[in-house]
């Protein structure tokens, strides 16, 4: 495993967040930290004791069961001092978040600042009990694993790209010409986001400019040439955009209407109809 340190941390998150999400600073790393989504650690590289159950089921620390340990410690305590940057954690004990090279994950165990000495053991004449050495923790030992991370971030875009498909979806019947595969990196989900997104734009742009067109239109009749003309660009466009032309009243209507009401352009179906129609007899008319 690797991990970022506080000041990295926040930075990753500011810099890759999707803007929704921002501003990201300590309020915000604590909330994830609060809700699992983030594990705050500390690394840890002198001795510990796993202890034994009594009968309670409670640890009984020997100190001959110390051993010497290497790596990251966790402690639901330490999102506290992302609430409270200038307080410290002290503690005795905590849990195992990671020892290098073996497989403890999760282990709760009694901090010790010195190793087992077994002379001693022998001289008091007995097994001799310990109840941990107190470890004074500041925010600035926090760190924060890195997959945990990168794993939320890119689960964020993840959503922001299912939001962005979904819209680019309209006048396409559900079949977005954007590929739907979930990207594996943070530069893949950048750039098909920012991809869907031009879609949207495009389609936005295109829709305001022919309900422009048909709007200035529709209080006088147009010259069969000049209908025509507006009949090839309506097809053009809608073509374009996958809209199925075959049904005058059909999705293609129903769509058309809800971009018109969207956008402040209300047109009605029967007139949407005539246009479908006048851009079929126009697309006919060019073949001939």
């Amino acid at each position: 495993m690797s991990y970022y340190n506080l000041e990295q941390t926040i930075k990753i998150f500011q810099d890759k967040l999707p803007e929704t999400l921002l501003p990201f600073d300590l309020p915000q790393l604590a909330d994830l930290c609060r809700r699992k989504e983030i594990t705050p650690v500390f690394p840890y590289d002198r001795y510990i004791n796993e202890g034994l159950a009594n009968e309670r089921e409670l640890p009984t620390y020997l100190k001959k069961l110390t051993k010497s340990f290497n790596g990251y410690l966790t402690l639901p305590d330490l999102t506290n001092l992302l609430f409270q940057p200038t307080n410290t954690v002290a503690t005795s004990t905590a849990y195992i978040y990671e020892e290098i090279g073996k497989d403890n994950e999760g282990t709760f165990v009694s901090l010790e600042n010195h190793g087992y000495d077994r002379d001693e053991d022998y001289y008091d004449g007995h097994d001799s009990y310990d109840s941990g050495d107190l470890n004074s923790i500041s925010i600035n030992d926090l760190l924060f694993p890195t997959e945990q991370v990168q794993t939320y971030i890119s689960s964020k875009h993840n959503k922001e790209l299912d939001k962005s498909m979904a819209l680019a979806t309209i006048g396409t019947f559900g079949k977005p010409t954007a590929a739907h595969g979930e990207p594996k990196t943070y530069e893949q989900l950048v750039e098909a986001l920012t991809a869907a997104n031009a879609k949207i734009k495009q389609q936005e742009q295109d829709l305001k400019k022919l309900s422009d067109q048909l709007k200035e239109q529709a209080d006088k009749p147009l010259r069969y040439n000049s209908e025509m003309g507006v009949a090839r660009m309506l097809y053009a466009i809608l073509t374009e955009h996958n809209y199925d032309l075959s049904a005058t009243k059909g999705k293609a209507n129903s769509l058309i209407e809800k971009a018109s009401q969207l956008h402040g352009t209300p047109v009605t179906r029967n007139f949407i109809a005539h246009w479908i129609e006048l851009a079929n007899q126009a697309k006919s008319d060019s073949i001939k």
